[in-house]
């Protein structure tokens, strides 16, 4: 199943949900610490998490590690301006 994102998921976002993604892709390739991004923490972690825009990985050295979904990556080309609406799938 395509992993999608539109108008109404780009609503549904705070301006501090926009900024935390924006950070948190600048240094996640993987699952990553939020020590890594400054300014991302927890609680907007856990809200994008909700959102279906970022996953929780296994704890790490440095606590709980996450990563941007399909969907959060989607979600930071909205950011960038790109109106991306279908995650590229590889065949």
């Amino acid at each position: 199943m395509a992993v999608t994102f539109g108008e109404r998921d780009w609503q549904s976002l705070s301006g501090s949900d926009k900024k935390a993604l924006c950070t948190f892709s600048r240094v996640a390739l993987s699952f990553e610490p939020l020590a890594t991004a400054p300014g991302v923490g927890q609680k907007r972690m856990d809200s994008l998490i909700d959102k279906g825009l970022a996953e929780e990985g296994e704890p790490g050295l440095h606590g709980r590690t996450f990563q941007l979904s399909k969907k959060g990556w989607l979600a930071v080309e909205w950011c960038n301006g790109n109106r991306m609406r279908e995650y590229p799938e590889s065949s």
